[in-house]
């Protein structure tokens, strides 16, 4: 499981994603993996997003506001979704937690907080599903 606590801090979003709208895939491969965080002790279902779908992305991540309190951390079964980009995406973080409706991105000394106003974590649980993770979703009631 990864965790992100701490106090609220601002414009990591707003500076990755300032440049999102210029920023292309590079061919070296760079993308963003999702991870379903739903288990303890197994790994989690995960894939790749398409170019198109880092694209939907990013625009879904533009403008969100900041939340007013720190990211809860999440409790045992379904804890939303591990997004990461090792190679680092152009115009993205390395790693977003989308939960709970709340984007928390990390930073020095805890995390960044944003209220999930355009169905971030929504377009994340279609995706899942398109990608054949229904049944687990309505066994966690999602």
């Amino acid at each position: 499981m990864i965790a992100f606590g701490g106090r609220v801090r601002a414009g990591a979003l707003a500076v990755f994603l300032a440049v999102a709208g210029c920023a292309r895939l590079p061919s070296s491969g760079a993308t963003m993996r999702v991870e379903l965080d739903v288990f303890s002790g197994r790994p989690n279902p995960g894939w790749q997003l398409s170019p198109a779908e880092v694209r939907d992305l990013k625009e879904k991540l533009a403008g969100l506001p900041r939340c007013d309190q720190p990211v809860s951390e999440p409790a045992l079964g379904y804890r939303g979704f591990v997004l990461s980009s090792p190679q680092a995406a152009p115009g993205l973080p390395r790693l977003i937690r989308v939960h709970d409706g709340t984007v928390a991105i990390p930073a020095e000394g805890g995390s960044e907080c944003y209220t999930d106003v355009n169905g971030v974590e929504n377009w994340l649980l279609d995706l899942a599903r398109a990608r054949g993770h229904g049944s687990l979703l309505r066994e966690l009631g999602r």
